[in-house]
């Protein structure tokens, strides 16, 4: 750790103060409870500390150096993206593999073999086995990234169940304890608590299949029920000053492409989408898909077999 603080350039005594703090004794405290010294500390990430998790992200942020493959890295999540349509493409992500467990044992911080998944995505994919040094890693349909179930047919339905059944415990928690249903409490226990859960990420996962349109609707409908007994949902809609989701996520989605046409976000839109070059009447912001990519967190997903393998840390 020390001799990577000093290839970053942190020099002099800031260096032997982080020097002296992992090295000598050390102690929590929390809420005026302290535990008691904890002496030859070797490993590990000191809690509870800013210069903790630095240091840690500081120690990681070179493990990607010789990886083919896209990495991406969060914290000490670690997942690895490659095409896989040939034997060569499969073996460089086998090779890559290798090197980030070659990296692991310099660093002597293994990763956990049991809680790493490998996706496979596509239809021809021909689904081979991963190994993360004398492991294999296991397939799986399914995995939830920072609150967000991803599953190998890049489908939302899983997705969709998750937050539909998070948001109606809070609804029925509001409806049994509250006995003043008087419409601005309703409203915004319901903004608050309610559609915060049906809005987590949805940009990464919007729903375009009507059954699963339908299923966070009903959420919201059954909100607004507590509000308005005696009206059907368009007017309970009206009155409570509200609209349907899906209008909600597609003008996000409008305001969101206007900041990028407009420069407010750092984003090349000429890889994504393409401009209408005809002559004939309306504007000039007609956009047009680019290519059949799938874009996933920002991740193209090519032609028909992609490998995503998550790597969790020991």
């Amino acid at each position: 750790m020390l001799s990577k603080l000093k290839a970053h350039g942190i020099p002099g005594h800031v260096l032997f103060w982080i020097g002296e703090w992992l090295n000598k004794k050390q102690q929590s405290c929390f809420i005026g409870c302290v535990s008691d010294w904890l002496y030859h500390v070797i490993s590990g990430v000191p809690q509870r500390a800013i210069l903790g998790p630095v240091l840690f992200l500081i120690f990681i942020n070179d493990i990607d150096k010789g990886v083919i493959n896209k990495l991406l890295k969060f914290a000490d999540d670690t997942k690895l993206i490659g095409v896989v349509s040939n034997e060569t493409e499969i073996e460089q992500l086998r090779s890559d593999l290798q090197t980030l467990y070659n990296c692991s044992v310099d660093r002597q911080m293994m990763f956990n073999t049991d809680k790493c998944k490998s996706l496979h995505f596509g239809n021809k994919n021909v689904k081979s086995v991963y190994l993360l040094g004398d492991k294999s890693i296991r397939a799986d349909e399914e995995e939830k990234d920072i609150g967000v179930i991803i599953h190998q047919s890049l489908k939302s339905t899983n997705q969709c169940v998750t937050p539909a059944k998070s948001a109606n415990k809070p609804l029925g928690m509001i409806s049994r304890i509250f006995m003043n249903k008087d419409t601005r409490i309703m409203l915004k226990l319901y903004q608050s608590v309610v559609r915060a859960k049906l809005d987590y990420c949805v940009q990464a996962w919007r729903p375009y299949l009507k059954k699963d349109i339908e299923m966070l609707e009903e959420v919201q409908k059954r909100s607004t029920r507590l509000m308005f007994r005696d009206k059907n949902d368009d007017e309970r809609l009206q009155k409570s000053g509200l609209t349907t989701l899906e209008t909600r996520r597609l003008c996000g989605d409008l305001i969101e492409m206007f900041k990028i046409f407009k420069g407010f976000n750092d984003i090349n839109y000429q890889k994504i989408f393409s401009l209408s070059s005809t002559q004939l009447r309306g504007h000039g912001f007609k956009l047009y898909r680019k290519c059949l990519d799938i874009w996933w967190f920002g991740v193209a997903v090519t032609c028909w077999s992609m490998q995503l393998l998550y790597i969790e840390p020991g």
